[in-house]
Protein backbone atom coordinates (compact mmCIF):
# COMPACT_ATOMS: atom_id res chain seq x y z
CA UNK A 1 0.00 0.00 0.00
CA UNK A 2 2.91 2.38 0.61
CA UNK A 3 5.22 1.21 -2.18
CA UNK A 4 2.70 1.94 -4.93
CA UNK A 5 3.19 1.06 -8.59
CA UNK A 6 6.92 0.40 -8.11
CA UNK A 7 5.97 -2.94 -6.49
CA UNK A 8 5.53 -4.37 -10.00
CA UNK A 9 9.24 -3.76 -10.64
CA UNK A 10 10.41 -4.83 -7.18
CA UNK A 11 8.61 -8.17 -7.58
CA UNK A 12 9.74 -8.76 -11.16
CA UNK A 13 10.65 -12.38 -11.77
CA UNK A 14 11.21 -15.09 -14.35
CA UNK A 15 9.10 -18.27 -14.25
CA UNK A 16 10.45 -21.44 -15.83
CA UNK A 17 7.61 -23.90 -16.45
CA UNK A 18 8.57 -27.58 -16.66
CA UNK A 19 6.58 -30.81 -16.59
CA UNK A 20 7.61 -31.32 -12.92
CA UNK A 21 7.37 -27.88 -11.35
CA UNK A 22 7.55 -24.13 -11.88
CA UNK A 23 10.86 -22.49 -11.01
CA UNK A 24 10.71 -18.90 -9.74
CA UNK A 25 13.69 -16.54 -10.10
CA UNK A 26 13.38 -13.01 -8.63
CA UNK A 27 15.13 -10.47 -10.88
CA UNK A 28 16.22 -6.85 -10.98
CA UNK A 29 14.61 -4.26 -13.27
CA UNK A 30 16.65 -5.50 -16.25
CA UNK A 31 15.72 -9.14 -15.50
CA UNK A 32 19.19 -9.86 -14.12
CA UNK A 33 18.73 -12.65 -11.54
CA UNK A 34 19.12 -11.89 -7.83
CA UNK A 35 20.85 -15.20 -6.94
CA UNK A 36 17.58 -16.37 -5.37
CA UNK A 37 15.31 -19.19 -6.46
CA UNK A 38 12.10 -20.93 -5.44
CA UNK A 39 9.94 -23.73 -6.76
CA UNK A 40 6.24 -24.41 -7.09
CA UNK A 41 5.42 -28.10 -7.15
CA UNK A 42 2.28 -29.02 -9.06
CA UNK A 43 1.32 -31.30 -6.17
CA UNK A 44 1.14 -28.18 -3.95
CA UNK A 45 -1.36 -26.44 -6.23
CA UNK A 46 -5.10 -26.73 -5.60
CA UNK A 47 -6.22 -24.54 -8.51
CA UNK A 48 -4.62 -22.88 -11.55
CA UNK A 49 -6.27 -19.96 -13.35
CA UNK A 50 -5.11 -17.81 -16.24
CA UNK A 51 -6.90 -14.47 -16.38
CA UNK A 52 -6.74 -11.89 -19.15
CA UNK A 53 -9.49 -9.47 -18.11
CA UNK A 54 -7.53 -6.86 -16.13
CA UNK A 55 -4.15 -8.03 -17.44
CA UNK A 56 -2.49 -11.30 -18.30
CA UNK A 57 -2.13 -13.03 -14.93
CA UNK A 58 -1.32 -16.49 -13.65
CA UNK A 59 -3.35 -17.14 -10.49
CA UNK A 60 -2.40 -20.03 -8.22
CA UNK A 61 -4.27 -21.30 -5.18
CA UNK A 62 -2.23 -23.62 -2.97
CA UNK A 63 -3.42 -26.59 -0.96
CA UNK A 64 -2.64 -24.79 2.32
CA UNK A 65 -5.26 -22.15 1.43
CA UNK A 66 -2.88 -19.40 0.35
CA UNK A 67 -2.99 -17.87 -3.12
CA UNK A 68 -0.53 -16.03 -5.33
CA UNK A 69 -0.82 -13.99 -8.53
CA UNK A 70 1.83 -13.41 -11.19
CA UNK A 71 0.71 -10.39 -13.19
CA UNK A 72 1.63 -8.91 -16.58
CA UNK A 73 2.74 -12.13 -18.24
CA UNK A 74 4.06 -11.60 -21.78
CA UNK A 75 1.32 -12.20 -24.37
CA UNK A 76 3.04 -15.06 -26.21
CA UNK A 77 3.93 -16.80 -22.94
CA UNK A 78 0.41 -16.29 -21.61
CA UNK A 79 -1.09 -18.15 -24.57
CA UNK A 80 1.28 -21.07 -23.95
CA UNK A 81 0.43 -21.15 -20.23
CA UNK A 82 -3.30 -21.26 -20.98
CA UNK A 83 -2.69 -24.32 -23.13
CA UNK A 84 -0.08 -26.15 -21.02
CA UNK A 85 -0.98 -25.64 -17.37
CA UNK A 86 -4.47 -27.24 -17.35
CA UNK A 87 -2.79 -30.50 -18.42
CA UNK A 88 -0.45 -30.59 -15.42
CA UNK A 89 -1.20 -33.20 -12.75
CA UNK A 90 -1.89 -31.51 -9.38
CA UNK A 91 -3.29 -34.58 -7.62
CA UNK A 92 -0.06 -35.77 -5.99
CA UNK A 93 0.90 -35.62 -2.33
CA UNK A 94 1.69 -32.00 -1.38
CA UNK A 95 5.06 -31.10 0.06
CA UNK A 96 5.55 -30.01 3.66
CA UNK A 97 5.37 -26.36 2.57
CA UNK A 98 2.27 -26.81 0.35
CA UNK A 99 3.10 -23.52 -1.40
CA UNK A 100 5.95 -21.81 -3.25
CA UNK A 101 9.13 -22.40 -1.27
CA UNK A 102 12.75 -21.34 -1.68
CA UNK A 103 15.71 -23.46 -2.68
CA UNK A 104 19.38 -22.86 -2.05
CA UNK A 105 20.79 -21.26 -5.24
CA UNK A 106 24.07 -23.13 -4.72
CA UNK A 107 23.00 -26.73 -3.97
CA UNK A 108 19.16 -26.62 -4.54
CA UNK A 109 18.37 -27.94 -1.05
CA UNK A 110 15.04 -26.78 0.37
CA UNK A 111 15.42 -23.77 2.66
CA UNK A 112 13.54 -23.59 5.95
CA UNK A 113 11.33 -20.62 6.77
CA UNK A 114 13.03 -18.20 9.16
CA UNK A 115 16.41 -19.98 8.87
CA UNK A 116 18.89 -17.85 6.97
CA UNK A 117 21.48 -20.48 6.08
CA UNK A 118 21.30 -23.56 3.90
CA UNK A 119 20.90 -26.78 5.93
CA UNK A 120 22.96 -28.63 3.33
CA UNK A 121 25.86 -26.49 2.06
CA UNK A 122 25.69 -23.78 4.81
CA UNK A 123 25.40 -20.89 2.35
CA UNK A 124 24.59 -17.79 4.43
CA UNK A 125 21.69 -15.49 3.55
CA UNK A 126 20.68 -11.99 4.62
CA UNK A 127 19.35 -12.23 8.17
CA UNK A 128 15.98 -10.91 9.35
CA UNK A 129 17.23 -9.74 12.77
CA UNK A 130 20.12 -7.83 11.21
CA UNK A 131 17.76 -6.25 8.69
CA UNK A 132 15.62 -4.93 11.57
CA UNK A 133 18.63 -3.57 13.48
CA UNK A 134 20.02 -1.76 10.44
CA UNK A 135 16.57 -0.33 9.68
CA UNK A 136 16.34 1.07 13.20
CA UNK A 137 19.88 2.47 13.43
CA UNK A 138 20.61 3.83 9.95
CA UNK A 139 18.34 5.84 7.63
CA UNK A 140 17.56 3.51 4.75
CA UNK A 141 19.72 0.80 6.33
CA UNK A 142 17.24 -2.03 5.78
CA UNK A 143 16.90 -1.23 2.08
CA UNK A 144 20.65 -1.02 1.53
CA UNK A 145 21.14 -4.30 3.39
CA UNK A 146 18.61 -6.11 1.19
CA UNK A 147 20.18 -4.61 -1.97
CA UNK A 148 17.53 -2.03 -2.82
CA UNK A 149 19.81 1.04 -3.09
CA UNK A 150 17.35 3.41 -4.77
CA UNK A 151 14.73 2.72 -2.11
CA UNK A 152 17.48 3.20 0.48
CA UNK A 153 18.42 6.62 -0.90
CA UNK A 154 14.78 7.76 -0.96
CA UNK A 155 14.18 6.44 2.54
CA UNK A 156 17.36 8.05 3.89
CA UNK A 157 16.37 11.45 2.47
CA UNK A 158 12.84 11.19 3.86
CA UNK A 159 14.03 10.07 7.28
CA UNK A 160 16.71 12.75 7.36
CA UNK A 161 14.17 15.50 6.67
CA UNK A 162 11.80 14.16 9.33
CA UNK A 163 14.63 13.97 11.88
CA UNK A 164 15.66 17.57 11.20
CA UNK A 165 12.08 18.76 11.64
CA UNK A 166 11.58 16.79 14.86
CA UNK A 167 14.89 17.91 16.41
CA UNK A 168 14.29 21.50 15.33
CA UNK A 169 10.83 21.44 16.90
CA UNK A 170 12.22 19.95 20.13
CA UNK A 171 14.86 22.68 20.38
CA UNK A 172 12.22 25.38 19.89
CA UNK A 173 9.80 23.77 22.35
CA UNK A 174 12.40 23.17 25.09
CA UNK A 175 14.06 26.57 24.74
CA UNK A 176 10.78 28.37 25.15
CA UNK A 177 11.46 30.47 22.08
CA UNK A 178 8.97 28.66 19.89
CA UNK A 179 5.21 29.15 19.83
CA UNK A 180 2.86 26.79 21.68
CA UNK A 181 2.32 24.83 18.48
CA UNK A 182 5.93 23.58 18.55
CA UNK A 183 4.98 20.48 20.57
CA UNK A 184 2.16 19.74 18.12
CA UNK A 185 4.66 19.88 15.27
CA UNK A 186 7.03 17.55 17.17
CA UNK A 187 4.21 15.09 17.78
CA UNK A 188 2.94 15.06 14.19
CA UNK A 189 6.33 14.66 12.55
CA UNK A 190 7.46 12.27 15.28
CA UNK A 191 4.53 9.99 14.46
CA UNK A 192 5.41 10.29 10.76
CA UNK A 193 8.99 9.26 11.60
CA UNK A 194 7.78 6.21 13.55
CA UNK A 195 5.49 5.19 10.68
CA UNK A 196 8.36 5.61 8.23
CA UNK A 197 10.64 3.43 10.39
CA UNK A 198 7.92 0.78 10.73
CA UNK A 199 7.50 0.75 6.96
CA UNK A 200 11.24 0.26 6.44
CA UNK A 201 11.31 -2.63 8.93
CA UNK A 202 8.28 -4.26 7.31
CA UNK A 203 9.84 -4.07 3.85
CA UNK A 204 13.28 -5.27 5.05
CA UNK A 205 11.70 -8.32 6.75
CA UNK A 206 9.79 -9.04 3.55
CA UNK A 207 12.84 -8.76 1.29
CA UNK A 208 15.06 -11.05 3.38
CA UNK A 209 12.42 -13.74 2.86
CA UNK A 210 13.59 -13.87 -0.76
CA UNK A 211 16.72 -15.53 0.73
CA UNK A 212 19.39 -13.17 -0.59
CA UNK A 213 22.89 -14.67 -0.29
CA UNK A 214 25.36 -12.62 1.74
CA UNK A 215 27.88 -13.25 -1.02
CA UNK A 216 26.47 -13.40 -4.56
CA UNK A 217 29.78 -14.62 -6.03
CA UNK A 218 29.35 -18.23 -4.82
CA UNK A 219 29.88 -21.06 -7.31
CA UNK A 220 26.82 -23.30 -7.88
CA UNK A 221 27.34 -26.93 -6.90
CA UNK A 222 24.62 -28.44 -9.10
CA UNK A 223 22.13 -27.37 -11.74
CA UNK A 224 18.36 -27.53 -11.03
CA UNK A 225 16.63 -30.52 -12.59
Amino acid sequence: MVTGWIIYYLKRCVLVVTNKRILHFPTRLNFKPKASMAQILYSDIAEIKTSGFFGRALKLKYKNGKSEDFNYVESADFKKLKFLLPAMDTTGQPSEASERHHLCPRCQARLLAGKYNCPSCRLQFKDGDRAIKLSLVYPGGGYFYTRHPWLGVGDALTEGILLLIVFGGLIDALSGEGDPEAWISVFIFGVALIVEKAQTIYHAKHYVNEYIPEDETFAPLTAPA
